[in-house]
């Protein structure tokens, strides 16, 4: 099973720094980006832009909803880091196969150079019809590589894996 929330999400979020980072539906990247919230702050002396209160983002397939989006750039404005917040904080997009891929937690982060993408706080992750549900979930975007636990071991992971032959159970 192949989990490609990093991939499918960060290629569109990577258009807002201007930075290929990864492949997904490859329409989105070339659709343009519109972010609507109660407010917006930028502060260019800190490489940061602030979206705050029900913000909503989309590009393409992509679609963010979330309380807070917070963009940290580096000198050359590529991005570095992005922390969105929310209770839930909600990613949905489709990729190039036209598969369904989503995530949700209280707070979701991405290191561009630890390229990893991190759901903290009832996290969940969705791939097609497949779920993972955990207090985190941490996706290497290059290696497409996931870890799920919980902060103090209290809470257990679930997975769940649709059978391969396209049935769902009854």
């Amino acid at each position: 099973m192949k989990f490609r929330l990093a991939s499918t999400l960060l290629m569109a979020l990577a258009a807002l720094a201007a930075s290929p980072l990864a492949s997904a539906l490859s329409s989105d990247r070339n659709q343009p980006i519109d972010i609507v919230a109660d407010s917006l702050q930028i502060d260019d002396s800190k490489h940061l832009s602030i979206y705050q209160g029900n913000v909503d983002m989309r590009q393409g397939s992509l679609h963010i909803k979330a309380d807070r989006i917070e963009l940290h750039f580096d000198e050359n404005n590529d991005l570095l880091r992005l922390h969105i917040t929310g209770a839930p904080a909600t990613l949905k997009q489709l990729s190039d196969n036209n598969e369904p891929v989503s995530g949700s937690a209280r707070e979701i982060v991405y290191s561009d150079n630890q390229l990893k993408l991190k759901l903290t706080g009832d996290a969940r992750f969705v791939s097609n019809k497949d779920s993972i549900d955990s207090e985190w979930i941490i996706i290497n975007t290059d290696t497409d590589a996931i870890n799920a636990g919980s902060i103090e071991g209290k809470n257990r992971v679930r997975m769940q894996i649709q059978p391969g032959n396209g049935k769902q159970p009854q």
